[in-house]
């Protein structure tokens, strides 16, 4: 599950102290998305994840439907 939520195999870091850094910001990152789900202020762990792309991917393709498509 939080591999699939805080992208933790995504990283792209080599150093010991960038990997501790970034495996200690993805569990405190799942357990902020646990604690707002307890509390009732998220229904699941993909919500804030929706919210913040749906919106995003929207404006991309908007901004690009009058673009005509190289052959």
């Amino acid at each position: 599950m939080i591999k699939q939520v805080c992208t933790i195999e995504r990283f792209q870091v080599r150093t010991h102290s960038a990997i501790r850094t970034h495996l200690f910001c993805a569990l405190q990152a799942f357990c902020k998305l646990q604690t707002m789900r307890v509390e009732g202020l998220i229904d699941n762990l993909y919500q804030v994840s929706r919210q913040l792309f749906v919106p995003m991917i929207r404006q991309f393709i908007l901004e690009n439907l009058a673009k005509p498509i190289a052959p």
